[in-house]
This record gives structure tokens, sequence and C-alpha cells, in this order.
């Protein structure tokens, strides 16, 4: 075959073909647009069904609401909100929140306890600086207190001295003789022994030590002679009996009273009889002999102190009852600063004989010149068992006042009695009160010096 006529069949055919694919591809066309037009179709329906089944779920989503808030809801929320509140008042939440509470209450503690330690460490430090000035004002009172003593002593045995040789010298001449006698007398006289008054003498006395001060000015009493009124009494001989009664010396005594005339009621330091210095120093077969020979045991001494009064004060029990038993003096009766004999011996701490004169209906009522009772005075003593003897018969308000308005808790905390003073706290007595100028239980405690008392006090 021809090649031309090969072409021209390829071209024939090639033609033929692209007509019938033109045809194809309107038909194609025609079937695409109808396609779009049914996806069209389809989309309007699509969102109908869209819309619509929005609609729809709005509705059951409401009804849904409703019927869960009517009767699901109820039900579940009824144990969720038990639980949320026994959640809420579980013990973790409320120990976070007592916790909280705690450490507020507690930090607010530790800032009052820092607060009081700094007060302390004050008050500590003005009490060691009361203490060392209580200290040094002590010492010095010590000095100047033996240095007075000392010159009262050389006082004293100066003035009884003086007294020896005016005695002597006036009982060297007897009625008979003259002073211009032609031939010279021996004098066979011994001359006495001065009487010296010991240290202890001056403090142990039933008066205080500021008063113990002032010399004595005793004026002789009337002679009380033991044998022929007409005898002179020895001086000397006085002055024996009385040392030898103040030192329990028995036989000695009796010596000098059978030995010739004497004065049995002589006086001595501050005034005292024998029978009295004997009472005082607890020498019973002293105080009983002298009574039995006669000795006068309703005299007082420069105080006003009687035989009774020397007797508390020097504690001896069985003297007490000696001289009570006598019934001269009055129990009751009057001394030195107008104190009672119980005072006496409540001031010494002499707990059986207050006890004996309780019982015996002394009066515990009675206050001195200064105003204090027999509790005060127990309280300056500072024996436990006396103080609770006394407040224990509820007779003496535990309270009162006293000289300078004083109470009896403030005596005992000036005088360092640390277990009176707590004694009298627990028995309620009042620590908050002052006295006359002011001062408060602590101020006489630091006065006093005592450091105990002071921390007892100053840290209940």
């Amino acid at each position: 075959m021809e090649p031309s006529t090969l072409v021209f069949l390829i071209l024939v055919v090639t033609a033929a073909s692209d007509v019938q694919a033109v045809r194809k591809r309107g038909t194609l066309a025609k079937r695409v647009r109808e396609v779009e037009m049914d996806i069209i179709a389809w989309k309007g329906t699509v969102v109908n069904l869209e819309r619509k089944t929005f609609d729809r779920f709005k509705d059951l989503d409401s009804s849904l609401k409703e019927e869960l808030t009517r009767t699901v809801v109820p039900a579940l929320i009824t144990p969720l909100v038990k639980q949320a509140f026994t959640d809420i008042m579980n013990e973790d939440y409320i120990g976070n929140m007592i916790n909280g509470h705690v450490l507020e209450e507690v930090q607010s503690l530790k800032t009052k306890l820092q607060y009081t330690k700094i007060e302390i460490k004050a008050l500590a430090q003005r009490l060691r600086s009361v203490e060392q000035e209580s200290d040094t004002c002590r010492k010095s009172l010590g000095k100047i207190r033996r240095k007075f003593t000392e010159n009262i002593r050389v006082l004293q045995l100066q003035v009884n001295q003086t007294v020896a040789d005016l005695r002597d010298a006036r009982t060297s001449t007897y009625p008979g003789t003259t002073a211009a006698s032609t031939g010279p007398t021996q004098n066979n006289t011994v001359p006495p022994a001065p009487v010296t008054t010991q240290d202890s003498d001056l403090q142990a006395s039933t008066t205080d030590v500021s008063d113990d001060l002032t010399p004595s000015k005793t004026v002789p009493p009337s002679p009380v002679t033991t044998q022929d009124s007409h005898a002179t009494p020895s001086p000397a001989a006085d002055r024996r009996l009385y040392s030898a009664s103040k030192a329990g010396d028995l036989e000695t005594v009796k010596r000098i009273l059978s030995a010739g005339p004497v004065e049995i009621n002589t006086r001595g330091w501050n005034s005292l009889t024998p029978v009295m210095v004997a009472a005082w120093r607890g020498h019973s077969d002293v105080v009983e002999f002298l009574v039995g020979r006669g000795a006068d045991v309703s005299l007082v001494d420069r105080d006003g102190n009687n035989v009774l009064h020397s007797a508390c004060d020097g504690g001896d029990l069985e003297i007490v009852k000696l001289i009570v038993s006598m019934n001269v003096v009055d129990i009751n009766s009057r001394g030195w600063r107008s104190r009672t004999p119980v005072m006496a011996a409540a001031r010494r701490g002499h707990s059986d004989v207050v006890e004996f004169l309780v019982g015996r209906g002394v009066n515990v009522s009675l206050v001195d010149r200064d105003g204090n009772n027999v509790l005060h005075s127990t309280c300056y003593g500072g024996d436990l068992e006396t103080v609770k003897l006394i407040v224990s018969m509820n007779v003496v308000d535990i309270n009162s006042r006293g000289e300078y308005s004083t109470t009896p808790v403030m005596v005992a905390a000036y005088n360092g009695h640390s277990d009176v003073v707590e004694f009298l706290v627990c028995r309620r007595a009042n620590v908050s009160l002052v006295d006359g100028f002011g001062n408060n239980i602590l101020h006489w405690a630091c006065d006093g010096g005592d450091l105990e008392t002071m921390k007892l006090i100053a840290c209940p």
C-alpha cells in the first residue's frame, strides 16, 4: 500500500475518533451537569435535615435537662452534697484549720513569753543590784552595830565599876567610926569584880537591839535582905548573886544567900533581878529556889517587863508553868512597847510556851503599842509551827495591819522567813496589799535581802 494512502487512512480514522470523542464529551458534560444538579439538590436536603436534626436535638436536650432536673439530679446531688460536707468536715480540713489557730496562739504566747523573759531578766538584774546594795548596807550596819556594842559595853563596865566603887566607899565606914580616926583601920574588903555585860546579853534581851543601845540608868531598889534587917547587904554579894543566877549556878546562889545579908531582888543589867535573869536564861532550878526564898516576882525591869516576860522570852516551859501557877503575875500583863508575855514567846518561836499560854486562856487578840498582834510577833520570829498554831485559832486576821500598816506576811518577808511566807500565801494572805508608805510585799522582801523569799514572791 502506498504510504500516502496509509497516511490518509490514519487521518480519516483519527478524524472519526475525534468526532466520536466530541460527541461523547458533550454527553458526558450533560451528565456532569445533571449530577451537579443532583448534588445541589442533595445539599439542600442535607441542610434541611441538619437544621431539623439540630432543632430536634435542642428539643431533646431541653427535655432531657428537665427530666434530669426533675428526677435524676436530686438523687445524684443529695449524696454528692453529703460527701462534700463530709470532705469539708474531715480530719484533715479541721486539723489544718485548728493547726492554723494553734499556730497563731503559739506565736502570740511566744511573743508574750519573750516579753516576760525580758521583764524577768530586768527584774533579776534589779534584784541582784538590790541584793548587792543590801549586803553592803548590812556589812556597814554590822560594823556600826559592833562598834556601838563595844562602846556600850565599855561604858557599861565603867558605869558598873563606878557604882561599885561608890557602894564600897559608902559601906566601908560603919557607924561609930569617923574618917579622922587616929589609928589606921585595916580594910579586909576585897574590891568587887565588875559585872560585865556580854554581847549576847545585848542582842538577846527582851528588847530590840536599837533600844539596847541606850545605857541603863538603874536606880537601886529598896533593899530586901535575907538576914537580919539591921544588917547592910554587901554590894559585892549582890553582884555575885546576880552573876550566879545568870549562869545557873545553883550551889553558888545557895552559898551566897546563906553566907550573909544580900539583896535577893538586886538589880543587874537593864534593871533585871536575879530571878528574872535566871528565868530568861532558862535555869528552872535557880528560879524555883529564888522563888522559894521570897524573890519578888511582881517586879518589872527598866522596860516594864516582868518575870513572866523574861521566862517567855527564854522559852523554858517549866519556868513559865511555875510562874503562872503562882497567880501573882497577870498572864496578859503589858511590858516593853505594851507587849504581852505570849507575844514575847511567839517572837522567839517558842511554840510550846505559846500553846501552853493559849491553853491557859491568854488573850491573843491584843495588840502592842505599835498595833502589832501576836501573829506579827510570830512572823517576826519565823517559827512555822507557832505561825500555824496562831492561824489555826482563827482569832487573828491573817491580813491584819500592824506598825506602818504592815501585814504579817510582810513582816515574815522582811525577816527572810520564806517558809512562813509560803504558808501564809497558801492560807490566802493577800500579797497585793501595800503598807502605809505604798510598799508591797516585794519591797519588804527586797529590803530584808533574803534571796529565797524574793524568788518565792517574784516568781510564784
